[in-house]
């Protein structure tokens, strides 16, 4: 005989191993387009994505999540109950959760400069990991920059990771997934389609929406890309460009200066209350 709640907890096992697969399948079909790396002449060129391109909202039929996904995608949306983050000699802390091994921690990513600091990139490289075994790959930079002017425009107390760094499908190496300048990502509290309009702004992006499934993609490129991905969980992917103008728009206006961590009030502030201790 088992023992009492044996099968009690065994069902929920089994139930939580039933939804993490499916979030994984789902960021499995979630290929991005065309990726054309961040300036690194080293980078391999993705081509175009191996499924679901199509001219327009006519070719795709929307796809559905089930009630468990709905449920969980509830949960990852909802703030939860951390402290809230200070200011380190002028740069906000940060949090950052994987949803597939868990892994969550609150970095000061940035150096005097505005650079990111060795330590803060190991740390996002294990939290990047979705596979929670082997080193992973170097998330890039700009990246990380981006998504913390993500967290500071929408105060977020974290940044949830739907999908990071990926490669136990035999991912391939110009993906922006496996070359560690992309992530699938909801922030908490926001909506998604404030954080896609906000991190297009920036230039040099690939930003695509996937409202069935509930989440943003993001990833740093050359040219920019926009598009939108009906598919629901576990379906085969459905995408469409979106906004071609508008991505040209803001490639054209791109600044490097604009992913500079240190142009934030919050910086100014911590260098003005500095030079007045000085100056006492």
């Amino acid at each position: 005989m088992s023992p009492p709640g044996t099968n009690v907890g065994n069902g929920r096992w089994r139930q939580a191993a039933l939804i993490f697969s499916t979030v994984l399948v789902a960021t499995l079909f979630a290929f991005p387009p065309p990726a054309l790396g961040d300036g690194d002449d080293d980078d391999e060129q993705e081509g175009e994505s191996r499924t679901g391109h199509v001219h327009g909202p006519d070719d795709c039929e929307e796809g559905t999540a089930d009630a468990d996904y709905k449920a969980r995608l509830r949960e990852w949306r909802e703030p939860r109950s951390l402290r809230r983050h200070r200011w380190v000699h002028g740069f906000r802390e940060v949090t950052f959760r994987d949803i597939h091994t868990n892994r969550s921690e609150k970095l000061v990513l940035f150096d005097d400069d505005g650079e990111v600091t060795d330590e803060a990139a190991e740390k996002a490289r294990y939290i990047w990991n979705d596979s929670g075994s082997g080193d992973g790959h170097a998330i890039r930079d700009r990246l990380l920059k981006i998504l913390y002017f993500v967290a500071v425009k929408f105060d977020a107390k974290e940044i949830v990771i739907i999908s990071g760094w990926r490669d136990d499908r035999g991912e391939s190496a110009t993906s922006p997934h496996w070359q560690g300048r992309a992530a699938d990502i909801i922030v908490p509290g926001a909506a998604n389609q404030r954080v896609v309009d906000y991190v297009r702004e920036y230039g040099k992006v690939g930003v695509g929406s996937y409202p069935v499934a509930g989440f943003v993609h993001v990833d740093v490129r050359n040219s920019s890309f926009f598009w939108r991905d009906v598919s629901g969980p576990g379906q085969p992917s459905c995408y469409y460009e979106v906004d071609r103008d508008l991505a040209r728009q803001y490639d054209e206006e791109y600044d490097e200066d604009h992913d500079d961590p240190r142009r934030l009030s919050g910086y100014h502030d911590w260098q003005e209350q500095q030079t007045k201790r000085h100056r006492e």
